[in-house]
């Protein structure tokens, strides 16, 4: 759904004005469960992940916001979720997104 405010709380909310960010929200969850490396340990982790949405969709800027406390999830969240999601839908915002792996 929606969600304004700095996208720190529960929940798979992002950080944007009023804007409807399901679009992006969607890919980016598509794309984790493609990019998951495999574990041992099937608790999930959730690492946050701050990028700027170019005008052609493309992503820019993207950081590690908070650690899944895995490098192999942050490495996929930074080299692969985000690369993958993409074409994002237009925008020039930036977005802090955190991603789930189970």
């Amino acid at each position: 759904g929606r969600r304004s405010g700095n996208g720190t709380g529960g929940g798979g909310g992002i950080a944007a004005g009023g804007d409807d960010w399901t679009p992006y929200l969607a890919r980016l969850r598509r794309s984790a469960r493609a990019c998951a490396p495999r574990r041992d340990d099937s608790d999930p982790r959730e690492a946050e992940v701050r990028f700027c949405v170019q005008p052609d969709g493309s992503p820019t800027a993207i950081s590690l916001v908070e650690s899944s406390g895995e490098a192999a999830l942050d490495r996929a969240a930074l080299d692969c979720v985000v690369p993958r999601a993409a074409p994002f839908p237009p925008t020039s915002r930036c977005l802090t997104v955190p991603l789930r792996f189970r």
